[in-house]
């Protein structure tokens, strides 16, 4: 039979977690392609700023995919659905984690919006003349 999973219970482990809940002020101006994170809107339906995105990236649970950062921030909840943020967004979390932009996909690992990659050999062979 396998190994089973050993479970120990923590004294202090708190299982009320208090939400992250970023309120911009009214006088809020973020501007796309901004030098200053706080202001660098990279959603534009949802309002979130580069800076929101990688204080969602420092925190102790691991974001390896667009759809954890996405509950986090709402990043790609807006009317686009990510299609005009999801590219900003996994560049910032490959600069941030050191990861390839590659490894960063939708929904975690075997998740993909693209097919995957062919191997270069694989068209040599494919027009390769008999």
């Amino acid at each position: 039979m396998g190994g089973f999973l050993c479970i120990a219970k923590k004294d202090h482990f708190n299982p009320y977690r208090k939400a992250i809940i970023v309120n911009k002020d009214e006088n809020f101006e973020g501007i796309l392609g901004h030098k200053d994170p706080a202001q660098n809107i990279i959603c534009k339906c949802e309002q979130v700023t580069e800076a929101e995105i990688i204080d969602a990236l420092q925190r102790p649970i691991p974001i390896k995919s667009l759809d954890a950062i996405k509950r986090r921030t709402r990043t790609g909840m807006g009317l686009c659905q990510g299609h005009f943020c999801g590219p900003k967004v996994k560049a910032i979390i490959s600069r941030e984690t050191g990861l390839s932009e590659e490894e960063i996909t939708p929904r975690g690992k075997g998740s993909s919006i693209l097919p995957p990659r062919a191997e270069r050999s694989f068209f040599i062979r494919l027009n390769a003349k008999p």
